[in-house]
C-alpha cells in the first residue's frame, strides 16, 4: 500500500509535469492569442484527471488548481486582436474550427462526467477496502472501474484502474507466500479478472500471474501429500489437528486432487 508521502511526492510530481505540459503544448500564433490545440486538450485532460484521483485519495480538494495555472498560461499569451488585418481573419477563421473541434471534445468530455464519477467511486471504495486489507475487495471495485468506463479519454482511466489492479494483486501474492486461504483467494480474484474484457497487454499480464499461482499450487499440494502422510504415520493412522486443518485448505485449492478426498474420506470414516 503506498504511503501518504509517497502519494504527496507523485501529486507535486504530477503537478509539475502539468505545468511542463501547459508550457510545451501551447500553440502561440504571431498576430494572435496562444491556445491549446485539441491534442494538447486530451493529454491536459489524462494529467488533470490524474491530479485530481491523487489528491481525493489524500482527502483533499484540488481546487480548481488546474484550470488556475491554464488561465495563467493563457493570459500571458493573451493578445487583443481588435486590429486583425486580413492575414489576421484568415487565422482567426482558422482559430474558430480549433474552437470548434475543441467544443466537440468539450462535450464528449461533459456527456462522460457520470461516467468518472461512478468511475472515481469503486476507484475511492477500492482504495478503503485496500487500505483495510481487505484486497480481493479492492480488486472487485478497481475491477467494475475498469470494465464499466469508456467514457472520455478511456484509454488513461482503464491504465489508472489497471495499475491499482495489479498493486492489490501483488499485496494478495505476498500473503499468499504463507497463507494457503490468501492463495485461494488470490485464485479466485484472478480466474475473475481473466474473464474480463481486458486489454490484450493487460490480459498477458493477468495469464501470466495466473500460471505462477497454479504453479504454486501444485507445489503446495505436493509438498501437502508428503505432509499428511506422515502425520497419518505418526498418529496412528490418522491426522492430527494441524494436518486436518492442511488438509481443508489443500482441498480448497485443489478440491479434486485424488489423495486429497482419498484421505477425507478415511478420516470421516
Amino acid at each position: 500500500m503506498e504511503s501518504i508521502e509517497q502519494l504527496r511526492t507523485e501529486l507535486e510530481k504530477k503537478k509539475s509535469e502539468y505545468l511542463q505540459l501547459l508550457q510545451t503544448l501551447i500553440v502561440i500564433p504571431e498576430q494572435s492569442s496562444g491556445y491549446y490545440p485539441p491534442s494538447a486538450q486530451t493529454q491536459l485532460y489524462a494529467a488533470e484527471g490524474k491530479i485530481k484521483m491523487l489528491s481525493s485519495a489524500l482527502g483533499i480538494s484540488e481546487n480548481g488548481w488546474c484550470k488556475t495555472e491554464k488561465n495563467n498560461i493563457l493570459k500571458k499569451y493573451y493578445k487583443d486582436t481588435a486590429g486583425l488585418t486580413k492575414r489576421n481573419r484568415k487565422a482567426a477563421a482558422i482559430g474558430a474550427a480549433v474552437v470548434i473541434i475543441g467544443l466537440i471534445v468539450l462535450v464528449n468530455y461533459l456527456s462522460s462526467l457520470g461516467d468518472m464519477n461512478r468511475f472515481d467511486d469503486n476507484i475511492q471504495k477500492g482504495d478503503k477496502f485496500f487500505a483495510e486489507g481487505k484486497y480481493c475487495n479492492a480488486i472487485d471495485n478497481y475491477s467494475e472501474a475498469y470494465t464499466n468506463y469508456d467514457g472520455f479519454n478511456s484509454g488513461s482511466y482503464k491504465e489508472n484502474a489497471f495499475s491499482k489492479i495489479e498493486s492489490a494483486t501483488t499485496k494478495l501474492m505476498d500473503e499468499a507466500n504463507s497463507d494457503n486461504k490468501a492463495l485461494y483467494m488470490l485464485r479466485q480474484s484472478v480466474d475473475n479478472l481473466l474473464k474480463l474484457n481486458l486489454k490484450t497487454s493487460d490480459k498477458q499480464k493477468i495469464t501470466a500471474k495466473s500460471e505462477i499461482i497454479k504453479s504454486e499450487i501444485e507445489k503446495r499440494v505436493t509438498n501437502g501429500h508428503n505432509t499428511l502422510i506422515g502425520s497419518i504415520s505418526a498418529n496412528n493412522g490418522r491426522l492430527d489437528e494441524s494436518s486436518k486443518k492442511l488438509l481443508d485448505e489443500l482441498l480448497w485449492l485443489s478440491p479434486d486432487d485424488y489423495w486429497l478426498n482419498f484421505i477425507k474420506n478415511k478420516e470421516n470414516e
